[in-house]
């Protein structure tokens, strides 16, 4: 099953953080409104280890080049070994 990386933003234009990983088609954001009464969400599909979205750090704000960047790091140094 094609792996998913949920990204939410406080406004619509971002920019918009690394929230979670999955493989479900839903995904539910834990407790978001005690936080804000307004979130704005992006689905991307990822074409690689589902595991590599589940490694990415949740405790800071990660952007969507951020994850893309430390995906593609992880993928060359995977290719080396």
């Amino acid at each position: 099953m094609l792996p998913y990386a949920v990204y939410f933003s406080e406004t619509s234009d971002g920019p918009f953080y690394f929230l979670a990983g999955t493989t479900d088609t839903t995904y539910r954001h834990v407790d978001v409104m005690q936080f804000t009464e307004i979130r704005f969400y992006q689905i991307h599909a990822f074409a690689g280890e589902v595991q590599l979205l589940y490694d990415l750090p949740k405790t800071t704000r990660v952007t969507y080049n951020d994850v893309n960047e430390m995906i593609t790091n992880e993928q060359k140094r995977e290719e080396m070994t």
